[in-house]
């Protein structure tokens, strides 16, 4: 029973590797493109719903190890999130897109990360932002669908290369992962950001405060 274990833990690490290696050979020049298209935004901001929140907000939080404004707009419902993830919940209100849009200024830069390329309020998201602002906000999305709603709204469509798998998409959420850490840690390349840098932004800096017990 432990062998057929190691080989079903072996199968999986070999799975996720090779799904990666595949969006590298497939997306190279577009992420590369992207880094350009990106370098000259004055903020980010990211979008995904269930799975693709969480890689949206990794995605901003390395931004800001990094020195870039960016801010995560999900379909997150905070202690249900586990329900956002798996069911999709509230991926729908168009509302959400609307209320979301009214952040975006030109000069900002939007990544939308969705597997199909379908979620609702993510490429709604997608589609008010550039009727607005067209090419001042330049948007890349990070999908397996270049045929998507999504894909038809955005400047460059980075194609992931998780499929096929089981319902569960861990190899896409993988190779949104490593495309948005490659975005982010390329972009500061660019920028010629150093590692003294990235540690000078990651240092918590405190402020005064009441004593504890007051309110």
């Amino acid at each position: 029973m432990l062998g057929s274990l190691d080989n079903i833990v072996s199968d999986m690490f070999r799975g996720e590797a090779d799904a990666i290696v595949r969006t590298l050979d497939s997306s190279l020049d577009l992420i590369t493109e992207s880094i350009y298209l990106l370098s000259s935004c004055t903020r980010l901001f990211t979008c995904g719903a269930g799975a693709s929140a969480l890689v949206a907000k990794e995605i901003a939080g390395q931004c800001l190890e990094t020195g870039i404004y960016c801010y995560p707009l999900t379909n997150d419902l905070a202690e249900a999130q586990p329900i956002s993830f798996s069911l999709g919940g509230y991926e729908d209100e168009a509302k959400l897109a609307e209320y979301y849009s009214h952040l975006a200024n030109p000069g900002d830069g939007l990544i939308c990360i969705s597997a199909s390329g379908e979620t609702g309020f993510v490429y709604e998201l997608a589609r008010i932002v550039k009727s607005i602002y067209k090419s001042e906000v330049p948007a890349i999305s990070i999908t397996e669908n270049k045929d998507s709603m999504l894909a038809r709204y955005s400047d460059i469509v980075i194609l992931t290369k998780g499929k096929p798998e089981s319902p569960s998409a861990s190899k896409t959420q993988t190779c949104q992962l490593v495309v948005g850490h490659t975005l982010i840690l390329g972009l500061a390349s660019y920028r010629r950001i150093t590692d003294e840098d990235m540690i000078h932004y990651m240092v918590p800096k405190k402020i005064a405060n009441k004593p504890m017990g007051w309110k």
